[in-house]
This record gives C-alpha cells, sequence and structure tokens, in this order.
C-alpha cells in the first residue's frame, strides 16, 4: 500500500543559509502544502537546522537524530526526498566522540559501519548526511532509480554568499583566516556531485534566494505531479477505503490469533448461506481487550474466502453510522444517489439474490458510534436478506443503551487472553525489537490481572523497550504495573516525558494536539501548533525525539499521527487544556484547502461556537466544499446547527446560516453537489435550510448556459419543496419551469418530473389531469427501463384507486401496459418491468375479487421473475406466498 506522504529533509550548513531556509520554510513549503492537501497527500519537512545554533549541535546529538530519521524513513521503505544546498562553508567535522551516544545504541546497525568509516575521513555533518542519503547510501538503496530522483542539490553563487554572510560565508581557523582544508574539502564534494551525480544537480550557481526557492518549489511540484497526478486523486470512497484498510493493518501488526474462537466465529458465519434468516452476531469485551484487532484478524481470514466489508469507526474520521451506511452501499450500488436506508436494503437484497455466498459485514466499535443508541435501533430494524452476516463489535455498556434480546442480536463474549497466549504477545512484541524479556519477568508480567487486557500489556511492553537499562527493568516494571489500566499508563508516561524535554510539559501538549485533531496530525502541522515565541515551528531537534518517544501509542497513516486507540484519547479529553488546544488548531488550519476546513468545523463543533460555525459556513463554496470533501462531517453539521429542531419562541425550524446567492460562473464545476445538498436538505425534512439553499443557488442553477439537466433537477426538487410547504401555485410553476428543459435530460428524469407534476394537480383536485401525469411518466419509465420509477408510479395510482370502480379502471390500464411491454423483444430488462406491471396488476384484480385471474397475474410475474434470478430470491419468495395465500381464499370461498 503506497504511503500518501511526502517527507523533504533539508541538509545544508548552519547559519550561513539562514536566508535559504528561511524563504523554504516560510514562502515555498505553504504552496507545496497546499498542493500536496489537494492531492490527498501530507507534506512534512525534516530540517534540524532550524531553530538551534551550530555550537548547541556540536554535542552530536543532532548527527544522532539526523542518521535516526534517515534510516527511520528507509525502515518504511520510503526514503526521504533529500535537499541539499551548499554555499562557501564545509561545516563541522564531528569527532568520534561526538557521536558516543549514537554508538551506545546503534553500534550493531548494518549502517554503523558506512559511518564509522566516513569519520575516519575527517568529513563534516553536512557531507556525512549527503554520504547516508545517497552518495554513499546501504546497498538496497543504491539503485538510481530509488536514490537519484529523490535527491537534488542546489549551489550557491559565490557572489551571493559575500552579499548574504560576509565572512560568516566561510570557514575560518581560530585566527580569522580562510581555511585551505576545509575550502578544499568543499570543492571536493562538489566536484564529486558534479561528477558522478549530475543528475541530483538542480542549480550550480543560483544568484538570489528567491531563484533558490523557485527552483525548489518547481521540482517538488514536478515530483508530486509525478507520484500523485491529479487525474489520480482519490475520491473520498477511496480515501476511506483506504484509511479502513491502513487501520486494520496496524491491528493486525504482531498480532496473536486466538484461533479457536476465530474458528467458531467462522463456522457460525457459514449457516448465513443455509438459512433463510441469519441473527446478527454482537460481539463485546471492554476497552483495550483486542476487539478491534480481532476483527481485522476476521477481516483478512474471510477476505480469503469470500467478500467481507469491514468498518472501523472513527477510522476515517467519520464517527457516524450513516458513514458505514453511505460506505457499504456506494460498494453495493455505487451509482445510488442520495444514499438512504430503503437503498441500502434494496442494495442488500439485490446483492443477496445474484450472489452464492455469504457476504459478511464487520462493524467494530458500534459504542463509539455519535449516537450509539440510535445505531442498534436503526440497525435492529433492517430486515437482514438471505447470505448476508452481519457482525458488530461494542463495550459491555452497549446493553444499557439499546434492547438486545435474542431475536435480534447473537451475543458473544470476546475471551481474555490466556497466560500462555499473553506470553506469545510479548514474544511477538519483542521479536519486532530484536529484544528480549527475562523468565521471571515474562512471568511478573503475565502473571498481573492488569495485563489480562492486551492493550495494557503491549504499552507495558513498549514502556519497558524505551526506557528502562536492564539493572532497572524490574523497578521500572513495577511502577508500570502499579498504572493499572491503559489511561492511567498514559499519562503516567506522558509525566515522565514531559521532564526530558524542553520547554517542560511538551510532550503531553504534544498528545494533547493529537488527541483534539479530527484525524491526526503530519509532522509539520504538530511543528507548527507546538511553536513558541522564536519561530513559525517548534524545532525539529526537539520535535523528532518527542515522536519518537511517543509512537508507541500512536499510529502513523500516511504521515498523519493519531493516538493508537481510544483509551488513549479519553484520558486526555478532560480539561481546559484540550479546549486551548482546539483553539490553536482553528488558528493554525487557517488555508483554502478542503482538509482544513473540515478540521476547523470539527473543532468549532467539539467547542460548542456556533456562532463562528455558522459564519464560516454562510459562505456557499465552503459548504459546497465540505460536501465533496466529507458529506458525513457536513451531515453532522446540520444536525450540530438544530435545522431539524424547531425554535422555542417562533415553533418554527431554525435556520442559522446566511447564505447569499451565487452565480453560475462560481458554481461551474460544483452543480451536482449544490443540487445534492439541496435535494438532502429537502428529504431530511430541514425545509427552511432547504428553501434558504435553493434561493442561494436558484439564479446560478436557472443562468441561460446552464446545463438543461442542472436546471431541471434544481426546478423538480424546488418543486417538491414548495409542495411541502403547502404553496401549491409555486410549486407547479417551478415543476414546469423542469418540464420546459426536460426534454433534453432523457426520459428517466423526464419521467420522474411528471410524477411531481401528478401529485401538484392531485393535491390541487385535478385528478384526471394527475393521473394522466402518472400514467405519462409510466410509459416514458416502461421506455427507459427504469423498474424503480415503475414500482413508485404503481403506489402512487394504487393510492388514488381504493373502490371497486377505481381498480376496474386500473386493470383495463394495466393489460394495456401489459400488451405494450410483451410486444417489446424477450429480454432481461423486460421481465423485470413484466415482473412490476403483473405483481401491480394481480392487486388490482384482488381489489375487483377477481381472484382466480389474480393467481394467473401473480403466476405471470413468477415467470418474468424466474428468467432473471432462476435461485431462490426473497422476490420469488413473496410471490409465492402471495399466490398460496389467494389460492387459500378461493378454496374457502368454493367451500373446498
Amino acid at each position: 500500500m503506497q504511503q500518501r506522504e511526502i517527507r523533504v529533509f533539508l541538509s545544508s550548513t548552519f547559519k550561513d543559509m539562514d536566508a535559504e531556509r528561511h524563504h523554504l520554510v516560510t514562502r515555498v513549503f505553504p504552496q507545496i502544502r497546499q498542493l500536496c492537501y489537494q492531492r490527498g497527500v501530507n507534506f512534512s519537512e525534516i530540517d534540524l537546522r532550524w531553530g538551534i545554533t551550530e555550537e548547541a549541535a556540536k554535542n552530536g546529538r543532532t548527527v544522532q537524530i539526523c542518521l535516526e530519521e534517515i534510516e527511520r524513513c528507509r525502515a518504511l521503505g520510503q526514503p526521504p526526498f533529500f535537499i541539499g544546498f551548499l554555499g562557501e562553508r564545509y561545516g563541522w567535522v564531528p569527532q568520534e566522540d561526538d557521536l558516543a551516544a549514537y554508538w551506545a545504541q546503534a553500534a550493531d546497525r548494518r549502517y554503523a559501519s558506512t559511518i564509522r568509516a566516513a569519520l575516519t575521513e575527517g568529513i563534516s555533518v553536512t557531507e556525512l548526511e549527503i554520504r547516508f542519503a545517497f552518495l554513499a547510501p546501504p546497498p538496497e538503496f543504491s539503485q538510481p532509480h530509488v536514490s537519484a530522483p529523490r535527491a537534488k542539490m542546489y549551489f550557491r553563487a559565490p557572489e551571493l554568499t559575500q552579499t548574504l554572510a560576509g565572512d560568516g560565508g566561510y570557514d575560518l581557523t581560530p585566527q580569522g583566516q580562510t581555511d585551505p582544508l576545509r575550502a578544499g574539502q568543499l570543492t571536493a564534494l562538489k566536484q564529486r556531485l558534479r561528477d558522478d551525480f549530475p543528475q541530483t544537480i538542480a542549480v550550480d550557481g543560483y544568484q538570489s534566494v528567491e531563484a533558490f526557492g523557485e527552483a525548489v518549489k518547481r521540482w517538488l511540484e514536478q515530483t508530486i505531479d509525478a507520484l500523485y497526478p491529479a487525474h489520480s486523486l482519490p475520491d473520498s470512497w477511496q480515501r476511506r477505503l483506504r484509511e479502513h484498510q491502513q487501520y486494520a493493518a496496524v491491528r493486525r501488526r504482531a498480532y496473536v490469533p486466538l484461533t479457536a474462537f476465530r474458528d467458531r466465529l467462522v463456522a457460525y458465519l457459514n449457516q448465513a448461506s443455509t438459512l433463510p434468516t441469519f441473527t446478527p452476531l454482537l460481539l463485546t469485551a471492554a476497552s483495550g481487550m483486542g476487539k478491534s484487532a480481532f476483527l481485522a484478524d476476521l477481516e483478512a481470514t474471510l477476505a480469503a474466502k469470500g467478500p467481507v466489508f469491514a468498518h472501523y469507526v472513527g477510522a476515517d474520521g467519520d464517527n457516524t453510522l450513516e458513514n458505514w451506511r453511505d460506505r457499504l452501499l456506494n460498494a453495493l450500488a455505487p451509482q445510488v444517489s442520495p444514499p438512504s436506508w430503503n437503498a441500502l436494503t434494496e442494495a442488500l437484497t439485490a446483492w443477496s439474490q445474484r450472489q452464492n455466498g455469504t457476504l459478511v459485514l464487520l462493524l467494530d466499535a458500534v459504542n463509539q458510534l455519535a449516537r450509539p443508541q440510535e445505531a442498534m435501533d436503526r440497525l435492529r430494524q433492517i430486515a437482514w436478506p438471505p447470505q448476508v452476516a452481519l457482525v458488530i463489535s461494542a463495550t459491555p455498556d452497549i446493553t444499557q443503551l439499546a434492547r438486545l434480546d435474542e431475536q435480534h442480536w447473537q451475543r458473544v463474549q470476546l475471551p481474555a487472553l490466556s497466560v500462555e497466549e499473553r506470553e506469545a504477545v510479548c514474544a511477538a512484541s519483542l521479536a519486532q525489537v530484536s529484544k528480549s524479556l527475562s523468565i521471571p519477568l515474562t512471568r511478573r508480567l503475565v502473571d498481573d490481572t492488569a495485563c489480562e487486557n492486551p492493550l495494557f500489556l503491549r504499552l507495558t511492553l513498549e514502556e519497558l523497550c524505551l526506557h528502562a537499562r536492564h539493572e532497572a527493568l524490574p523497578q521500572r516494571l513495577d511502577a508500570l504495573l502499579r498504572c493499572g489500566e491503559t489511561g492511567a499508563l498514559f499519562l503516567a508516561a506522558l509525566a515522565e516525558s514531559d521532564k526530558d524535554f524542553s520547554p517542560p510539559g511538551l510532550a503531553s501538549r504534544a498528545a494533547r494536539f493529537i488527541a483534539a485533531s479530527r484525524n491526526g496530525l503530519t509532522h509539520s502541522e504538530l511543528a507548527r501548533l507546538l511553536a513558541d515565541e522564536r519561530g513559525v515551528k517548534a524545532p525539529d531537534h526537539e520535535l523528532l525525539p518527542l515522536l519518537a518517544r511517543l509512537a508507541p501509542y500512536c499510529q502513523i497513516r500516511d504521515g498523519r499521527l493519531k493516538l493508537l486507540h481510544s483509551a488513549l484519547d479519553h484520558a486526555l479529553q478532560r480539561g481546559e487544556e484540550m479546549n486551548i488546544c482546539r483553539r490553536a488548531i482553528v488558528d493554525c488550519f487557517k488555508d483554502e484547502s478542503a482538509f482544513s476546513l473540515a478540521e476547523r468545523v470539527w473543532q468549532l463543533m467539539a467547542l460548542n461556537e456556533k456562532k463562528a460555525l455558522f459564519q464560516a459556513l454562510s459562505d456557499v463554496l465552503n459548504v459546497i466544499q465540505l460536501y465533496e470533501y466529507e458529506p458525513g462531517l457536513l451531515r453532522q453539521v446540520w444536525g450540530f446547527s438544530g435545522v431539524y429542531e424547531e425554535d422555542v419562541m417562533t415553533g418554527k425550524l431554525r435556520q442559522p446560516f446566511s447564505w447569499q446567492p451565487v452565480g453560475a460562473a462560481q458554481l461551474s464545476d460544483h452543480f451536482y453537489a449544490a443540487i445534492a445538498i439541496f435535494t438532502e436538505l429537502r428529504m431530511t425534512t430541514a425545509l427552511p435550510a432547504a428553501a434558504a439553499w435553493g434561493s442561494a443557488i436558484r439564479a446560478a442553477c436557472s443562468a441561460p448556459d446552464t446545463n438543461p439537466l442542472v436546471k431541471a433537477n434544481f426546478y423538480n426538487t424546488l418543486a417538491v419543496l414548495h409542495k411541502n410547504q403547502g404553496a401549491l401555485d409555486v410549486a407547479e410553476f417551478a415543476i414546469r419551469e423542469a418540464l420546459g428543459v426536460g426534454a433534453l435530460c432523457g426520459k428517466r428524469n423526464m419521467a420522474r418530473m411528471l410524477i411531481t407534476l401528478g401529485g401538484i394537480l392531485i393535491a390541487t383536485e385535478r385528478e384526471e389531469q394527475g393521473r394522466q401525469a402518472y400514467h405519462n411518466a409510466q410509459r416514458l419509465a416502461m421506455q427507459a427501463g427504469d423498474e424503480e420509477t415503475l414500482a413508485a408510479i404503481a403506489t402512487l395510482l394504487a393510492r388514488l384507486d381504493t373502490q371497486p370502480t377505481g381498480a376496474a379502471k386500473r386493470i383495463a390500464e394495466f393489460e394495456a401496459q401489459i400488451s405494450i411491454a410483451e410486444a417489446q423483444p424477450l429480454t432481461l430488462q423486460r421481465q423485470k418491468i413484466l415482473s412490476v406491471i403483473y405483481e401491480e396488476y394481480a392487486f388490482a384484480l384482488l381489489q375487483n375479487d377477481r381472484l382466480i385471474e389474480a393467481i394467473a397475474a401473480i403466476d405471470n410475474a413468477i415467470a418474468a421473475v424466474q428468467y432473471f434470478n432462476n435461485d431462490a430470491s426473497k422476490k420469488l419468495d413473496d410471490l409465492l406466498t402471495m399466490r398460496r395465500e389467494i389460492y387459500q381464499v378461493t378454496l374457502r370461498q368454493s367451500g373446498g
């Protein structure tokens, strides 16, 4: 799975290159970051010279961090992009003792010999970075297709050095003279780059800082275009799928499977293909007991055998059940819009009818949904078709929020880890870092009751690996076990880390920022949030060690850090400190990208700052941008804003947004989203908000050059809205505007507009005209092969014909429709349409007590269904049941 991340490592000498470094950080990288946001890519720069003096770096700590950062990127299989820029200084040359701390930790690493060999030559830190990155990298990264494209060097013109740095731009001897040894080493380094790596030289002798910045910007833009072209930008569905896949992959890492329990569940799920109905399975366990990891493992097991759809609540930043519904509906029937619960039921039924295997739906952490009680009620109401099996997980307190009866849920408890399984977890976790624990300490660890919780056990192991010297392991283990639960362990680790970093409290602040974020933070975002009065971002020589310290508690997805588990989030979600972090995030994410808008909206809702939220989303284009990027978040905004609630003073539904009209040019690429928002607000009964939105986009949608389909859809939605509000004359005007361009929109759309017209005519006591509109719609829908519209028209006509005389009239109409349909060539579409008409025909016959003829009509419907589905299906079962019931009535009437 390719990481959608760009990490840029900056390498230069110290103070003589400050102007270039400042220009990149303040001018170039913000533009690159904006481009990356547009491409769904996370961007971070690593600059160990930022915010630190050369003298402060000469203890070797910076060199250690530098080498570890390059090595860390390589361990991920993704070498960093490397930008080196050199003036007339060669830079500080470290001695063996300066790297003592690095050797103590890394003496046996595979890159150690390369570094030692380089140091014996007396090279500078800057050359060491260049060599380690691409001049003489480890063998697995020496191929040109890996190293060369990711590295660029920029040489400053000597005259620019004189202008910018003066004497400070050269290496000097203690006597203040130009150092000929260092000057010679610099000349040799540049010449080697020119001779052996000419493809890495981007500019040789730039004349201004601006020219340097433009060259760097151009290279990064070209690189982004090559790696993440605009035409291959993942849509919101692909982005969310990726986030769920990455979430599951993290859970499976070093996971010790519960094989026997998993096999028992797989056997239970296999029954779904043989049973007419399948009772959904509810898996419960306390927080941190491994429900998500178990479901991720179950997903991988099931995926090897058949279709499985997994959804991990919160993995993509949207914790609503509607997000699960929309993702599932998109996977089953991507053409359906807008999404609805009825549409999901129809899509699942259609899948069940055309497939032989079982579709398993995994829904993790239902207790973390925004409205868990409503969610459980909604899941309980769904009629699950055959060959569809639902498995959900939750904490035990879900039983207090929902009616859990055996008819609707098969409950099962996730078993706690046995002592042997805990020992296996220890072995698997320690093997990842090539460490081991003595038998007595392992026994003390696995026997502690707190370690029955797998999350606590894993984090305790991580703390032991990070902190303790071998002699201090027993005391350190005792201190960790005294924490007793995961949240306390995390807070204790943060409190201890706060003492190790400057300024005080840095670790806790960083963790709170990560916990407060909507969907995690990148390195560069966190650097900006942690900045103090010294500059625009926290120095990397402080931030990188801090991130390494927090790594056991985080997961990284495409370079975005997020806390590993909800228990860690909950440990930090208290106090004014969290609100301070949220306000800082709002202030930090000021750019115009959809990502930043979503972040600001999320934080403003968490802060309950409605005025600021309403102001931000009173811009029509902001609403559209949010819908296109994260429609589920916009739906949360509607609920939060109260558009579905009555104002206690006026008794009317609220409408807190001040949308102003926009022109066609502003909506040129966003008409679909604008109409979809209009339709959703209308369908969800937020009528005042829908009316205000319609007013804002009306001028654009009705402009002469606007696409006829856009115009027709707008006026059709407007007509339905006015009809629902009782303004029938305005509604009729709107639908006739829609029909005026409807001929250009296809038979399917024209049929649906005629249905709207029919409803308005009937509501104004013009039943015959309304009925004729329905019949015209029926004719067009039949020609278009639109089964859904045909079924809707049949229902509407049935409501009109509740009297026997009306039913008799309908019988003749159905017979005429059957004659038209049967005259068409025998196709799958023809048979589907006939199945709908014959079923409605049978109902009309029943209303006129013509039972024998009704049975014949049902037989014809069954024959039509069997043409496109020979296997047993719910539709076929319903028709057969209906036939038996009518037949029983005929027997009773005949005295048989």
